[in-house]
């Protein structure tokens, strides 16, 4: 069994941290906040993960945030 603690406010937070990016910004809009990437990616170094197993990780924990990971290929891409 896996216990992750988060800050309750990378979760609230999104839809906030989203605007302020996407604010001014031309062209095709983010589609993730940054902190949701930076969790995502310290999960990745912490565990040691490769990129298809950090895309798992990250959708099992997509339900929680409410949000879909699209693929490894999107992880890849913010690292």
């Amino acid at each position: 069994m896996l216990d992750v603690f988060v800050d309750s406010g990378l979760l609230v937070d999104q839809e906030k941290q989203l605007e302020a990016m996407n604010k001014g910004k031309n062209g095709r809009p983010y589609s993730y906040p940054d902190s949701l990437m930076l969790f995502i990616l310290a999960a990745k170094g912490h565990f040691g993960l490769p990129y298809r197993q950090t895309e798992g990780f990250a959708k099992l924990l997509g339900g929680v945030w409410r949000t879909k990971i699209s693929s490894y290929i999107q992880v890849c891409r913010e690292a």
